[in-house]
């Protein structure tokens, strides 16, 4: 019996070493911000959770669909960060796609070769750092948050706007960044625990109560019409 209470004990401190060990969530939320009026539509994107884990987005691919009788068009603009040369591009050069009407959106960095720049690069690297972060900083500029990642238009006047992502086809930067060298460093990314999306309603849609109202008050209004 004293054999089996230390065992228990033991297993119990492995159990409680493996919780403590266990990281806890971060994610990547995606939002939309819409005006009805001019028929456009802009996609955010915000590091939550642990941010203490990354140092920023690594890659992302998500999608914004329409609904109800919205359709979004096929000029949409990816905005992630990216610039630099065609020998040293900087940001999320790789994959940088804005999709085919809304779908498809997608940037990543270049984190298999991770580079250092020489030059006029000198003192600077292929991948930039910060961003979806709050007040995180880099080359002097500092990025927004939530960071504009994709920008476009849509038809159509009642319906709804989605943007859509996934954790498989979403990568973070580790918190710790190994030093960039001339020849490239692969840095090792992971997917976040969650990827949080958002829908928008667009134009005046009434609301069964609202329908109801209506109803009644078109009702009284006949009634009156026939005692006259």
């Amino acid at each position: 019996m004293k054999f089996i209470g230390v065992l228990a004990a033991v297993v119990g401190a492995v159990s409680l070493s493996a919780v403590t060990a266990q990281a806890a969530p971060i994610a990547l939320n995606l939002t939309l911000q819409v005006d009805a009026v001019n028929h456009t539509w802009q996609a955010f994107g915000a590091i939550s959770g642990d941010t203490t884990r990354t140092s920023g987005l690594a890659g992302v691919q998500f999608d914004v669909v329409g609904a109800g009788g919205l359709v979004v068009d096929d000029a949409t603009t990816n905005d992630m960060p990216l610039g630099g040369t065609v020998s040293f591009p900087i940001g999320f050069s790789f994959q940088n796609s804005g999709g085919t009407a809304g779908v498809g959106i997608s940037g990543s960095q270049p984190t298999t070769s991770y580079k250092s720049g020489t030059g006029a690069n000198t003192g600077k690297n292929n991948v930039v750092t910060g961003v979806g972060l709050a007040g995180a900083t880099q080359f002097g500029v500092t990025w927004s948050q939530p960071v504009l990642l994709a920008d476009g238009t849509f038809t159509g006047n009642v319906g709804s706007l989605s943007v859509v992502g996934s954790t498989i086809l979403t990568t973070f930067l580790p918190a710790t960044m190994p030093t960039p060298t001339s020849g490239g460093v692969g840095i090792q990314t992971f997917s976040p625990d969650t990827v949080a999306g958002q829908t928008v309603p667009v134009g005046a849609v009434p609301e069964p109560a609202s329908l109801g109202l209506l109803a009644i008050g078109g009702a009284a209004l006949m009634t009156r019409r026939r005692k006259a």
